[in-house]
């Protein structure tokens, strides 16, 4: 890597793009490996009410409630774009009382896996 003047490659101030699972810049409004639009109104988001509507997040499946990883995408990806610059793990400790709130609002069975899942998005 060295010879091609690229020093060790580093994440920090990357996320995972909700369409195609390649790092980009936290700050992305479009995905440089698929092209998908990431945020278009993250600022608008923050207060959408889908967005912290508990029901957004699980589906029932053969009667097993299973997380929607999109939407748990969706919301790591709004709330870092609305801070741009702010490392996301700041990002996460803004949002965590809201999150902590959100998550009780799930059934018991997912309440952690939400919480873990969240987490590692920031």
């Amino acid at each position: 890597m060295l010879i091609f003047g690229k020093g060790a490659s580093s994440t920090a101030g990357l996320v995972k793009c909700p369409f195609c699972a390649e790092l980009i810049q936290s700050e992305a409004i479009k995905c440089k490996h698929c092209g998908s639009d990431i945020q278009p109104n993250a600022k608008s988001q923050e207060h959408d009410p889908s967005l912290w509507s508990a029901d957004h997040y699980f589906k029932l499946n053969n009667g097993d409630v299973v997380l929607e990883g999109g939407a748990i995408d969706t919301l790591s990806i709004s709330l870092i774009g609305l801070h741009p610059g702010q490392p996301p793990k700041d990002v996460y400790e803004k949002y965590k009382a809201q999150i902590r709130t959100l998550s009780n609002e799930l059934p018991p069975q997912i309440r952690d896996s939400f919480r873990q899942t969240v987490k590692s998005k920031f």
